[in-house]
């Protein structure tokens, strides 16, 4: 007899938040049944078949509550989490990352603390990293919001100067949130590894669609693990 989980059982089969869940159902990322929308069901074998299609990790099956929430250390999770964004405005770098922050999953409740740390970061030092990329993020951890970490993607509709070492303006944010130092590092050097390949560079030039993007970070992700870094 096949297994059908609701979108909760769903969320936390694939240690994820539903609200994530029913993002990816209103952009077409993750196919709802057909007349589902509103109350989506899936079957156990199709929905691991998918998750492991997209480089997520799946429990051991479905719970009957919500598990506490625990920091991703998958990039792709990260990047999923995150979402991806296209013609994201702002006519300076304030604007564009207080836009960021707006598109990320920051609780509402948290999101004018969070957009003033990240505005503070940036004016600290900047975090253009170079090849039209900035990984934008604030000074301390996210803590105790039940945030897990994320990776928020947004391509510029107009390209901003950053004060970027190598002086090329940034047409790629990639906003990363991190509930400990640990989850932070780990995650950036894995956007590290990714943006030394110039194919992943002019990749992100073309505004790469969701699922193409993720497709690539879950590569580049494979090659790390294979290299044991």
């Amino acid at each position: 007899m096949l297994m059908r989980m609701n979108i909760r059982q769903a969320a936390d089969y694939l240690n994820l938040p539903v609200q994530t869940l029913q993002r990816w159902i209103a952009q077409g990322f993750l196919p709802a049944p057909a007349g589902a929308s509103l109350a989506p069901s899936f079957e156990k074998d199709w929905l691991t078949n998918w998750a492991k299609s997209k480089n997520l990790s799946v429990g051991a099956g479905a719970k009957e509550s919500v598990p506490k929430a625990t920091p991703a250390r998958s990039l792709v999770q990260a990047l999923e989490r995150g979402g991806v964004f296209t013609d994201v405005q702002g006519d300076t770098v304030d604007e564009a990352l207080a836009q960021a922050a707006v598109l990320s999953p920051v609780p509402r409740d948290h999101l004018t603390e969070f957009t003033r740390q990240l505005l503070d970061r940036e004016r600290l030092c900047s975090t253009g990293q170079g090849k039209g990329v900035a990984i934008p993020h604030a000074r301390r951890p996210i803590e105790d919001t039940g945030v897990e970490a994320s990776i928020t993607t947004c391509f510029l509709n107009t390209p901003l100067d950053f004060k970027a070492i190598d002086g090329k303006p940034v047409s790629t944010l990639f906003l990363l949130i991190s509930p400990s130092v640990d989850v932070h590092l780990h995650l950036l050097s894995r956007l590290a590894f990714c943006l030394r390949d110039n194919s992943f560079v002019d990749f992100l030039s073309k505004k790469p669609l969701p699922v193409d993007l993720l497709a690539m970070a879950g590569e580049f992700e494979a090659k790390v693990a294979e290299a044991g870094l």
